[in-house]
């Protein structure tokens, strides 16, 4: 886990100023050193979210994320039937593989 990315992130939370509260999305965390397992991992995908939150910001659910991927990737297997057309589909949904 890249833990220098959580704590920028928690400083920039804290720096949120004004009225304005920007949106974010919080992805579920990827541990590539298995160190840690899915609780873990989840607890602190969590705190990220709550401390994110705390600092200002208006945080996206994660099911609600997961859902619109879901939908975005149903409706782009509609529309999509060339082999270009699925290789950029592809591209576009790397990252739901994460929330997965």
């Amino acid at each position: 886990m890249r833990f220098v990315v959580f704590l920028s992130l928690l400083g920039a939370a804290t720096s949120v100023a004004g009225g304005e509260r920007p949106i974010v999305a919080v992805f579920d965390m990827e541990d590539r050193t298995s160190t840690f397992d899915k609780q873990v991992r989840d607890n602190l995908t969590e705190y990220l979210a709550v401390k994110l939150a705390e600092g200002g910001f208006q945080v996206i659910p994660r099911e609600q994320v997961r859902q619109r991927l879901l939908e975005k990737k149903r409706k782009m297997y509609k529309e999509c039937y060339d082999s270009s057309c699925l290789v950029e589909m592809g591209r576009e949904l790397a990252a739901s593989s994460l929330t997965d």
